[in-house]
């Protein structure tokens, strides 16, 4: 695990009940899915997190195209929103499909990544590629 990182989890199991909570639509560009992934929100390169409130599923375009950045503002109130309206539903794909739910870590992890960015960091915006950060948008999103 030194040397070459934690293996990451099949995500397969958890794809088809996260496709019903996001209707059907990437999480990103809000477009009908097709050729479907579920992503790590906050990008596996930075913290291996598999918490089902950290997963997503996005087009294997948007997926590709975000690697391992973080998502701008606007994804992370998207995020958030879900964090807040869909907890119940999150623990009922969790438990239904024996998955791990942290909601206070996963939370507590995304604090960790964004609070400290400084303005000159770029994110990424599905609609404009990298985009500068807004940390104080980030701090106001993350603070409840």
């Amino acid at each position: 695990e030194h040397l070459f990182g934690v293996d990451r989890t099949a995500l397969r199991p958890v794809l088809p009940a996260l496709r019903d909570l996001q209707e059907d639509r990437c999480f990103y560009c809000e477009q009908r899915l097709h050729e479907p992934e579920v992503d790590h929100f906050l990008p596996w390169a930075r913290v291996s997190l598999d918490a089902i409130e950290n997963l997503v599923v996005a087009h294997e375009v948007c997926n590709g195209r975000k690697t391992d950045h973080l998502a701008a503002a606007s994804h992370v109130a998207k995020w958030r929103e879900r964090l807040d309206s869909n907890q119940s539903q999150l623990d009922q794909i969790a438990t239904s499909t024996k998955w791990e739910s942290s909601p206070t870590r996963t939370l507590g992890v995304a604090r960790a990544l964004y609070l400290p960015i400084p303005a000159s960091a770029r994110v990424w915006s599905c609609a404009k590629g990298l985009v500068p950060a807004e940390p104080s948008r980030f701090r106001i999103l993350l603070a409840r």
